[in-house]
């Protein structure tokens, strides 16, 4: 018996079918490392949830310290502060680079300084305008006492200060450059966004040659709305969308894994996997992990047969439902109307998008009235851009269980 190698839920282990988007990042992250370029331009891998975005960041983490980078992981939403986050991240790099030595002795000194009168307080000074306010502990006194006459400083200055000083200490340690990772990031609090975006626009037009420094992030598909609502220039940001994956790195996403513990996947098994997953890498994850338990997990020179593969199948489908009904549980009465019109769109078209206009027109209103509530779906993870005005599911088999009949009529 061997553990699954799948991973539903979870980072996973490799990215099949995102090539093109890794071999992007990594021309980035070479610039920087090799030709000591500054990354100017934030790029965003935007997607809803499930299609792993994060599994990709984490794919980049990979690529950066395999470029010598030194990495800097972030969360939106873990905290207050997306700042306070960096700045907590970047101290226990300090204090690994500094191994025994007490803060005083710190090899990297400015750092260090910089690290301990950085008390981060978000507050609103302008409106729409995000503020920083720097404490100043003195040395030998335990107390903080707030510098400048009390005045809060200008946040994009302390912010640079910060990353400034780090990519030195990081160079100054032999590595390349800094690399700084955020997940999640719409759900980031607006005054980080803002001094995130400022920051980087400055340290564009730095002084003394550029910064070896890049900045990759992963979001739902309203991180644009909510970076461009903290700082319009935003917009020039790059923001990649994530999409289904295509059936031949669906196959690869089920067979590597299975290969690397010598299990192999009958022809006729892997193809109604396949059709049942329909790219969504959440969902790939989900069967070949129920098809490997229906196995009983293997052992080397075991394969997977397709009666083993249509219970994986049930198993994942079950699942599935659950997930579907915690979403429709959530979706308001007007936010299920406009489901229900889409889902019953995409039954007669036979197609995984449906056109805004179509759902407009079923509904008998607008396609701009939509705005809203387009949305709102977008930001709970229901539904997801496909294209230009058009739109589908974030997780497949939920069109069939809206029309399954055993929904309230009234909705």
């Amino acid at each position: 018996m061997q553990p699954s190698p799948y991973t539903p839920g979870q980072i996973a282990r490799q990215v099949p079918g995102r090539d093109e988007q890794l071999a992007d990042i990594d021309e980035q992250i070479s610039l920087m490392a090799d030709l000591g370029e500054f990354i100017g331009r934030i790029r965003v891998d935007a997607a809803p949830r499930g299609m792993g975005k994060t599994s990709i960041l984490s794919q980049v983490d990979q690529l950066a310290k395999g470029r010598g980078a030194v990495t800097v992981w972030a969360a939106g939403g873990a905290g207050d502060s997306l700042i306070g986050a960096i700045a907590d991240r970047i101290d226990r790099q300090l204090r690994a680079w500094d191994g025994e030595r007490p803060p005083k002795r710190s090899k990297h000194s400015k750092l260090r300084r910089i690290l301990d009168r950085l008390t981060v307080k978000l507050i609103v000074g302008v409106p729409g305008v995000a503020q920083v306010e720097a404490s100043v502990e003195p040395a030998g006194k335990s107390g903080t006492t707030t510098g400048a006459g009390n005045r809060p400083t200008d946040p994009t200055l302390e912010f640079e200060e910060l990353i400034t000083e780090t990519v030195a200490a990081a160079q100054q340690e032999g590595h390349s450059g800094l690399v700084l990772l955020i997940d999640e990031i719409q759900s980031a609090d607006p005054a980080g966004l803002s001094t995130l975006a400022h920051t980087w626009q400055n340290l564009q037009r730095r002084v003394g040659g550029p910064l070896r420094a890049a900045v990759f992030a992963a979001g739902t598909p309203d991180a644009e709305d909510a970076l461009r609502k903290a700082a319009t220039f935003s917009e020039r940001f790059h923001y990649p969308v994530l999409g289904p994956l295509s059936d031949q790195a669906v196959r690869t996403a089920l067979t590597a894994p299975a290969r690397e513990r010598g299990v192999s996947w009958q022809v006729d098994a892997l193809d109604a996997a396949v059709r049942f997953a329909e790219g969504f890498p959440f969902t790939v994850q989900l069967v070949g992990d129920e098809a490997w338990r229906a196995a009983g997990r293997p052992a080397p020179g075991g394969t997977l047969t397709l009666d083993q593969v249509r219970t994986g199948i049930e198993r994942a489908a079950e699942q599935l439902v659950r997930l579907h009904r915690t979403r429709w549980a959530d979706a308001t009465p007007a936010e299920r109307k406009l489901l229900r019109a889409m889902a019953r769109i995409a039954a007669d078209t036979g197609s995984p998008s449906v056109a805004r206009s179509d759902i407009a027109a079923a509904l008998h209103t607008s396609s701009t009235s939509l705005s809203e509530l387009r949305e709102r779906l977008i930001t709970k993870g229901v539904i997801r851009p496909t294209s230009r005005g058009r739109l589908g599911f974030t997780v497949n088999g939920f069109g069939d269980y809206v029309l399954q009949g055993n929904l309230d009529p009234d909705d």
